[in-house]
Formats: structure tokens, sequence, C-alpha cells
């Protein structure tokens, strides 16, 4: 988008150059604003169409560049849930190898000692014979997937030839392979002024599997009598890792501007907005 603002003011610059060097701007015979002649006008239009552009641009990056930060703050969020999940999990396994460890020492103990003729004084933690237990557990637990619709180029229109327009979506599984798959995909779209219009929904196949840092692509056609601006997807449900021994959650609602060609994730405000709209629109 920045390169398109760029082009046209480029362009802007070069006409109001060109014209400036071969147009009369001002009628030496008049005096105040009257000096200025029409073309004179033109070019002043042209030079206020760059300041405006400019300002234009300025906001589009600004705009881009909390996009950018929202989505890695989203991605975060999800590695950090996932990550306490697997803590979380991680201390009762530990807790339950330490419990029946513990209580294997104890029973062991005290089978000797009765053997001998001893006895385990457990108020006063005094033992006539200790016995040690040398063996280790330790726990490898491998790397959490993290679904998500593909950074580049994750949503796009891959063909306008019929009376639809095709679209493509490319999941990547990122730091490890996902499978199980157990997501819905709602569809909804916007025009200019966030009027909404719920096209229905997609079921992501339960029985693919995406290798770490593949894609996966998923296809849906909209009608091109439709007019929109904008197509929201929101992606629902939970899936696995390929040994199906865990299960994640997933809840991210992607936006696609048709007129832009670009794509991210959507928060705040604007998400509750959508998310209230496909609830409405499911239960009617």
């Amino acid at each position: 988008m920045s390169f398109i603002y760029f082009l046209i003011i480029a362009a802007l610059v070069a006409i109001s150059a060109l014209l400036s060097s071969i147009w009369d701007i001002v009628d030496k015979e008049k005096r105040g604003l009257k000096a200025i002649t029409k073309k004179g006008r033109i070019i002043i239009l042209l030079n206020l169409s760059v300041i405006i552009i400019s300002v234009l641009q300025y906001n589009q990056n600004e705009i881009d560049v909390k996009q950018k930060e929202d989505e890695a703050k989203t991605e975060q969020i999800q590695r950090d849930s996932i990550l306490r999940d697997g803590y979380d999990s991680s201390l009762y396994i530990m807790k339950q190898k330490y419990d029946s460890s513990h209580e294997n020492i104890v029973r062991t103990i005290a089978s000797a000692l009765g053997e001998y003729g001893f006895r385990l004084d457990s108020s006063n933690q005094k033992l006539e014979r200790l016995i040690k237990d040398s063996s280790k557990t330790k726990i490898i637990l491998p790397n959490d997937p993290v679904l998500q619709v593909c950074t580049n180029r994750g949503i796009e229109i891959i063909d306008t030839t019929s009376n639809k327009h095709k679209y493509q979506i490319r999941f990547c599984s990122k730091d490890a392979g996902s499978a199980n798959f157990k997501i819905k995909l709602d569809f909804v779209l916007a025009d200019s002024i966030a009027n909404y219009d719920y096209i229905g929904s997609h079921y992501f196949p339960q029985e693919a599997q995406i290798s770490q840092d593949t894609e996966y692509s998923l296809f849906f056609d909209v009608s091109n009598n439709l007019n929109y601006s904008f197509l929201y997807i929101l992606v629902n449900g939970t899936y696995s890792n390929i040994e199906r021994t865990k299960s994640y959650p997933t809840d991210i609602l992607y936006y696609y501007n048709r007129l832009g060609n670009t794509q991210g994730m959507i928060t705040g405000k604007t998400r509750d907005s959508i998310i209230k709209f496909i609830n409405y629109a499911r239960s009617n």
C-alpha cells in the first residue's frame, strides 16, 4: 500500500513540475489572488493533493505498524497460553512422578526395616538405615505447534474469471506439526461503512496434517455480485500435535482488505462487534 502511495505522489510531483514549466501560473497584470490563473490553480490543487496523500501515507504506515504489533502480541499471547498449559502439565506430571516415587521409597524402607527388626520413626524423622533412590526422571517436552493463517499471502483472491471470487487461505503450523483439527471457519463480508453480511461457514478437514513450517490451503468462493471491501474469517476450535497427545485452542479473527490487498488479525472493539454479529447470524 505504501508503494502505491509513493507512485501516486511521485506522479503528481512530476506532473506539477512539468506543468509549472510550461504554463503561466500568474497573470502579472493582476494583483492578489486574482493574479493566479486557472492553470495556476490546477497546479496548486496538484500540490495540495500531494500534501493530502502524504498525510494519508503517513496514517497508513502508522496503521500498518500497529497491525503488525497487534499481530505479534496476539501470536505471543497464543504462544504464552500454550507454554502455560505445557508448564502446568509438566508440573502435574512431575508431581505425580514425585508422589509415586516418594510412596515407593517409603514403602521400600518400611519393608526393609521390618525384615531386620527396625522401626521407622516418622514422627521424629529418624531412620536406623537410609535407602537412597538414585533414579532420575528426565522429561523432554516437544515444541508446541502454533496454528495460524500464514502472514505472507495467507488470504488472497486467486481467480476472478468466473462470476465468483475464488479465495485461498493458507494455514501455517509454526514450531511443530499440527493434526486432528476440530476447527470451524465463519465468513463475514463488510462494506466501507461496516455493514456486515454473514455468508456461511466451513470446517477444517479433521483428518488433515500440517508438518512444521509448511502450508495447508483451503478454498472457498464469494459471488462477485456482492459489494464488499473487507472479508473477515473467524477461526475457532481446537487442534492437536502430530502425536495427538496434546490439544490446543484457537480463536482468532482475521481480515482481508480486498481494495488494499492487505491482511491481518482483528482485536479490540472491532473484533467484539464482528463476533457478536456472527453469533447472532448463527442463531437466525
